[in-house]
């Protein structure tokens, strides 16, 4: 079984081959709305994948995803009072589920998770912890899609100069302002920066062993 440290990796290096994807496609992903992401997950990763909002009024669930014949189809439901930033990452962060979850993460049992997302939880690599693991890792993957890391140094600067503001660059990305501010804290960035660091390690030991077996043919 992947550690949390190997998942959230992975997870990366999956956002970064579908922002490449959709960069070469001529698109900035930053600017593809959830229902243009959905068409993009679903043919990827081939899953019939719908989106439904729930006409309900809750404030303890903004939406969740349902999977389907063996995950064959999955349908994401996003709740109607929603305010409209969350609505959009909460749409994505659903659909990176499709991306990053293997059977194991599956939880039949909604209820558990969420009453595990309320509580402190030691150890996120435990049997009964892997859904909630599941939450949080497509939730990062979700942010790096929405918001490019290389574009929050910058920004961090930029606000230390008095030039933007967290509520800016939220305009800018269409993310709720808390959500900016948590990014662009010290802790956050450094662990991003770690995993990416990870990512692009691993890119190019994987070149340079394709050029030794190549040498070697």
């Amino acid at each position: 079984m992947a550690t949390i440290a190997e998942k959230i990796q992975s997870g990366f290096e999956l956002a970064r081959q579908i922002n490449e994807a959709v960069w070469m496609d001529g698109r900035d992903s930053q600017q593809l709305s959830v229902d243009e992401l959905c068409d993009y997950v679903g043919q990827e990763f081939s899953v019939n994948i719908t989106i439904q909002v729930l006409d309900v009024e809750t404030k303890a669930v903004l939406g969740f995803i349902m999977r389907y014949e063996e995950g064959r189809r999955a349908c994401v439901y996003i709740v109607k009072n929603t305010p409209i930033r969350w609505k959009r990452l909460v749409g994505v962060k659903e659909l990176c589920h499709v991306v990053v979850d293997t059977e194991e993460d599956f939880n039949p049992n909604g209820v558990d998770t969420l009453q595990r997302m309320m509580s402190l939880v030691a150890d996120m690599d435990a049997i009964e912890n892997l859904a909630l693991r599941s939450e949080h890792i497509a939730e990062m993957v979700a942010l790096e899609l929405i918001y490019p890391h290389e574009d929050r140094r910058a920004h961090m600067d930029a606000i230390g100069r008095g030039e933007a503001t967290f509520a800016d660059i939220g305009t800018r990305y269409r993310l709720p302002e808390i959500i900016i501010q948590m990014i662009l804290t010290p802790a956050y960035l450094a662990m991003c920066d770690k995993y990416w660091r990870a990512v692009d390690e691993a890119r190019r030991a994987k070149v340079v062993a394709l050029r030794a077996a190549a040498n070697e043919g």
